[in-house]
């Protein structure tokens, strides 16, 4: 279990009570799983040294962590098997190969994504496995690959409906003449887990090629209205 050995420190559990609970619970999910094996995964992880001490840390300490933990036991063990970074590295490529979707079913992958990450991320972060500016590189690693993401599914979008024409299918963003300017910690590349993502969109009119029926800047500004909402 590649990120139990890579674990340097753990905080101790807030509350015991809690402790106790996200356990039972952790056994509980395990053992109704699908799954059969992620019950001897959930019972191996537990009485590791190092497995119990993760669980106590994060049933005790946080329940949002505690949730994200719990509603993926698949992704839980492939995040203690694995370890962080391979994981990371996965979702970032998996996000690019998400845009073909319909836009509901990439509203709910994206919430899926950062759920994940969230976990990943704080997990490495609460073991001492990575450091503040890994922490904060790979939260706007995945931030900006969610937003680049976003983009080109609603340009695409918007080339099948015939608003616009695009120099590249596979990537619609590129060379579009459409823009997103990451201000803020965003920009520097230090978002942090409370972070807002703060945009400017910009278009370029010698450059977009639109062919809708309204006005370019009307076209932009639904789609911008629609990046947000996706990105919510």
């Amino acid at each position: 279990m590649l990120f139990l050995s890579q674990i340097k420190q753990l905080p101790a559990p807030y509350s015991s009570e809690r402790v106790k609970n996200g356990l039972e619970e952790w056994h509980n999910r395990a053992a109704a799983h699908e799954n059969s094996s992620l019950d001897a995964f959930a019972k191996r992880v537990s009485r590791d040294t190092r497995g119990g001490e993760l669980l106590a840390a994060v049933f005790g300490n946080s329940p949002f962590l505690s949730q994200c933990l719990l509603r993926d036991l698949d992704f839980a063990r492939d995040l203690i098997e694995r370890g962080p970074l391979e994981l990371c590295t996965e979702i970032l490529k998996l996000l690019r190969t998400s845009q073909c979707a319909e836009s509901a079913t990439l509203m709910v992958t994206l919430r899926e994504f950062r759920s994940k990450m969230a976990l990943l991320v704080a997990a490495a972060d609460i073991a001492g496995i990575w450091s503040l500016s890994e922490v904060t590189r790979m939260l706007s690693s995945f931030a900006g690959e969610a937003i680049s993401t976003a983009v080109n599914h609603l340009l695409a979008r918007a080339a099948a409906a015939g608003d616009v024409k695009l120099l590249n299918e596979e990537r619609p963003a590129d060379d579009s003449g459409f823009t997103i300017i990451g201000m803020g910690k965003l920009g520097a590349g230090e978002l942090n887990y409370s972070s807002d993502i703060d945009l400017i969109a910009l278009f370029d009119h010698e450059k977009i090629q639109y062919t809708g029926r309204k006005s370019p800047q009307d076209f932009f500004v639904r789609l911008t209205k629609d990046l947000v909402k996706i990105l919510q």
